[in-house]
């Protein structure tokens, strides 16, 4: 067995979009592919959701799907383009590759393809920073304000109607008079690139017949567009400026993205795995955890159980792992000697608000793993009396009192049984390993050797 650091993206078959719908897209998908196949033309869709959302995994199903029913696409990953000084560039080679293919042996249409192809490349070659200027409607600096500059700028304003025209003739030769051009993560370029490629598609590229699909996290480009033109600049109302239509991805369904990555990282070896599901479920739940955000805890999570011997408490490592992130000073607080565990168990209240009234409550675990872990640290029997209380008391409501009975068996049953292993040293021993890791994008998985 051997530990992978990159968790596989969820792949999207040609021709079966929803075969791998682990996100639960597939309605979703098909309504936002509807709508493109009847809006007018030319149209920028953004479709807008924060870091780790699924917008990459969206983008890719709804690209699958319109090709199924016929459409003509191209798909744009702007940030593995942003090497390039001017995104047209990295378009006309988008396009050439993906539209080569579609035109066949046509002699006609790869004529215009070729013009639009040789057209761009000048333009690229004459667009000075006055010309992009003059072309958005800004205004030429008048010391700039030269015969030669004027000349470029007739001559590059001559060729981006040639451009356009070409570009147009080219649509109107595909299949469904339309092409829809897919641009991802646009929020992940460098500002400078990603205003550029904006101002691209909205003055050079607005032509009947094309429709652009931008995927972005709107807030965080807008921090990119500041950090150009400044903190008082309103970047919001200017993203709108290129924005026709803007749709905001709905946070996806969770449960079954953890019990797929639950079998990808063969969390199958672990005893209680369906104790530390309740658990994690309810945290990511609870707190709103994206899709990134929860393949990183559980990258950390397979590393200390790929990483330590002797017995483990799953469920009490994810809980005090998230403590340790995003409640940092309670955490000090709690493993520390001597020092009681009630405010963690009321942080634990809020983190995992359910009870779960049959079976084993994995909240009511946690809490007697939370108490037991301060055995001999500090006098715990107090917290435990409260709960034999609450059993004893017909006043109580019957949830109530079997999640006092649950944490005090469970308690007792590790005190009794666990007690030379069940160490607090050790379980921060175990997370403080993670310290010297870090996670920026990928979880961690196991695979086959």
């Amino acid at each position: 067995m051997k530990i992978l650091f990159k968790s596989p993206e969820i792949e999207v078959p040609e021709g079966s979009p929803f075969q791998n719908d682990k996100l639960h897209f597939k309605e979703k998908v098909t309504n936002i592919t509807e709508l493109l196949k009847n809006i007018s033309s030319p149209m920028v869709l953004s479709i807008n959701a924060p870091w780790g959302c699924g917008k990459t995994t969206f983008l890719k199903m709804v690209n699958a799907d319109l090709r199924k029913k016929g459409g003509t696409t191209i798909f744009f990953s702007a940030w593995e383009t942003d090497f390039v000084d001017d995104p047209l560039l990295a378009f006309l080679g988008e396009i050439n590759q993906q539209l080569s293919s579609i035109m066949g042996e046509d002699v006609n249409k790869k004529e215009t393809l070729q013009k639009v192809m040789d057209i761009g490349s000048e333009i690229f070659k004459i667009a000075v920073p006055a010309l992009v200027k003059a072309v958005t409607g800004g205004a030429v600096d008048v010391g700039e304000a030269t015969k030669d500059l004027v000349d470029k700028y007739m001559e590059g304003k001559k060729q981006i109607t040639e451009f356009k025209e070409n570009l147009g003739k080219l649509v109107s030769d595909v299949n469904g008079k339309k092409i829809y051009i897919f641009v991802d993560e646009l929020d992940r370029c460098k500002p400078t690139y990603a205003i550029h490629l904006l101002e691209r598609i909205k003055h050079l590229l607005g032509i009947e017949g094309i429709v652009f699909v931008l995927a972005m996290d709107k807030l965080q480009l807008s921090h990119s567009i500041r950090g150009v033109y400044g903190n008082g600049f309103d970047a919001i109302g200017y993203l709108r400026r290129f924005i026709d239509i803007e749709y905001t991805l709905p946070q996806p369904e969770l449960n079954n993205f953890i019990d797929h990555l639950f079998k990808e990282y063969n969390f199958q070896r672990i005893s209680n795995l369906e104790g530390l599901k309740v658990i994690f479920k309810s945290l990511a739940s609870s707190n709103n955890l994206s899709l990134r955000e929860i393949e990183q805890y559980l990258a950390k999570i397979n590393l200390v159980l790929y990483a330590t011997k002797g017995t483990l408490y799953p469920e009490l490592l994810v809980f005090l792992l998230f403590v340790k992130e995003r409640h940092v000073e309670i955490y000090r607080e709690y493993i520390k000697e001597n020092i009681t565990p009630a405010n963690i168990i009321e942080l634990l209240g809020k983190l995992v608000p359910e009870k779960n009234s049959l079976g084993r409550d994995q909240r009511a675990v946690v809490e007697a793993y939370l108490i037991a872990a301060k055995y001999r640290r500090y006098d715990e029997n107090h917290i435990i009396d409260a709960h034999n209380k609450v059993i004893n008391d017909e006043a109580v409501n019957a949830q109530e009192r079997q999640y006092s009975q649950c944490v005090v068996l469970e308690y007792e049953w590790v005190i009794n049984n666990r007690g030379n292993d069940f160490s607090l040293r050790n379980i921060v021993s175990q997370l403080e390993m993670l310290e010297g890791f870090t996670f920026p994008a990928a979880a961690i998985q196991t695979a086959d050797a």
